[in-house]
């Protein structure tokens, strides 16, 4: 049976899926505070482009690109479902999408707190038997903007959505907790997380430099594999 949540808004949607495909890549979105209708989609989409289907394949033509939705929202038409039930649904939809290839590689393109949800799934699967083969055919994890020791910012988010949720009478979830710093979620997921590190490359792009009413986002990356002390690019 496929993962259930009860707003019917999780789902593995493939995009991509050329017959000698030899590789998995796996988008998984973040938070939707604003309840943004078809957000799995709208984040990685620019104009109406979706360059994980319009472009990403002419970059690599045998990768087979798959797109994880789910209810990220924590006002409005919030599900119950937080971090780690998330997490196992992901697994879950893997488990039957890979079912014919399980050893396939796979990479996770991850956006905010979308790299939160996929290192959850990852501890969970180095527990329990039935993901392990997810793990261990992981081999790159790529997060955009994802606030691993959380954010400074998630309180007052917080106490936003919990009126909101006050009066609309919806379910509360782990999301805003997850993105809290020095959460007990969040270091919780580090310390389990860490023991992974050297299991995967590892690339992390992140804001830094402010432009006026908005952000340059800078090619500015963390590369890890099987080594204690990472390499930096800078672009």
């Amino acid at each position: 049976m496929p993962p259930d949540d009860n707003t019917n808004q999780c789902f593995l949607k493939t995009l991509v899926a050329p017959q000698d495909a030899n590789i998995d890549v796996v988008a998984v979105h973040g938070l939707n505070p604003k309840n943004t209708p078809n957000h799995a989609e709208a984040t990685w989409t620019a104009g109406d482009k979706l360059w994980l289907r319009d472009f990403f394949p002419r970059l690599s033509p045998k990768t087979r690109v798959m797109l994880f939705g789910y209810n990220a929202n924590v006002a409005f038409e919030t599900s119950s479902a937080g971090i780690s039930e998330q997490a196992e649904n992901l697994l879950n939809w893997l488990k039957i999408e890979r079912k014919n290839d399980p050893e396939r590689m796979l990479v996770f393109f991850c956006h905010s707190m979308g790299g939160i949800l996929v290192k959850r799934a990852l501890v969970h699967a180095k527990i329990d038997d039935n993901y392990e083969m997810i793990r261990t055919s992981t081999a790159g994890l790529v997060f955009f903007a994802t606030p691993h020791r959380g954010g400074n910012h998630a309180t007052v988010g917080d106490i936003v959505a919990k009126i909101a949720r006050s009066v609309l009478s919806t379910p509360e979830n782990t999301f805003m907790e997850a993105l809290k710093r020095n959460s007990i979620f969040a270091d919780t997921l580090i310390g389990d997380f860490r023991q992974q590190l050297e299991d995967y490359l590892i690339l992390s792009f992140y804001e830094t430099r402010p432009m006026g009413n908005c952000r340059q986002t800078l090619r500015n990356s963390r590369l890890t594999r099987n080594t204690r002390t990472p390499g930096r690019i800078r672009g």
